[in-house]
């Protein structure tokens, strides 16, 4: 990707690309170099190499140039050993914002910026699956609807819960990833019997039985799946306002 945005620290042409060692023989496209180039995580791991490359490097030209191209470079004070090895470290240009296709946007770090943090990640959804989850969250965000919407509070988990406010925390959960579930085990303290009720609801208002056995499971769904059209989305949020009022019925 680097070599293709022309970002790598010089212009290379891919000669040979393999398992031995080392890994990669490359040509500097403006001098003709030829540059001998090993793939580590580490550039510390090289030094495993370091017997072979020796006795390679004696009977190089001397217009053969060596290379490490890892993500971290942790050889420190070793590198000293390793005279005449040049060693890129690729995570340099992790920090370049035009490398990154959907970058994180900066400062969105914090528990009450988990909706930014959302609609970082899904931006990559289709078009259909983000109007669902901004129905989703108006449903949630809508006081009237006797349902709350929360964020996690940990950075790298995108995604967010709607639940009762009036019965026991009853809800569902979407991702950013495209997901939707119905997390039936976390009910703590919801009887069979209502979770049988809003099963039944369920399957029927979509209308399939995938819902049926799942009361003690966390069942996960793809949204679109799930939730193909406006109509599926409506009878879907229908369910959980009727759920509601027969639960209040019961009182």
């Amino acid at each position: 990707m680097l070599l293709a945005l022309k970002q790598f620290k010089e212009p290379l042409c891919i000669e040979t690309c393999d398992t031995t060692f080392p890994d990669c023989i490359a040509i500097n496209t403006v001098t003709g170099d030829r540059i001998k180039i090993e793939f580590e995580y580490r550039s510390a791991a090289f030094l495993e190499h370091k017997k072979e490359w020796l006795l390679l490097r004696r009977h190089d030209p001397p217009s053969v140039r060596w290379m490490v191209v890892c993500w971290e470079d942790d050889l420190g004070s070793k590198a000293d050993s390793l005279t005449g090895l040049e060693i890129v470290p690729l995570k340099q240009f992790a920090a370049d914002p035009g490398l990154v296709l959907n970058p994180l946007p900066s400062g969105l770090r914090s528990e009450g910026e988990g909706s930014a943090r959302f609609d970082w990640r899904a931006a990559s959804l289709s078009s259909h699956q983000r109007t669902v989850l901004t129905v989703l969250r108006q449903f949630g965000a809508n006081r009237d609807s006797g349902f709350s919407i929360s964020w996690p509070k940990r950075d790298d988990s995108v995604k967010f819960s709607i639940t009762c406010e009036s019965h026991g925390g009853i809800g569902f959960g979407a991702s950013a990833k495209g997901t939707i579930g119905v997390p039936f085990s976390k009910w703590y303290g919801v009887s069979d019997e209502v979770k049988a009720l809003v099963i039944g609801k369920l399957n029927t208002a979509l209308p399939h039985s995938d819902f049926t056995h799942h009361a003690r499971k966390k069942k996960g769904y793809d949204l679109e799946v799930l939730l193909p059209d406006q109509d599926a989305v409506e009878r879907f949020l229908q369910v959980w306002r009727d759920v509601v009022v027969e639960l209040n019925g019961r009182r």
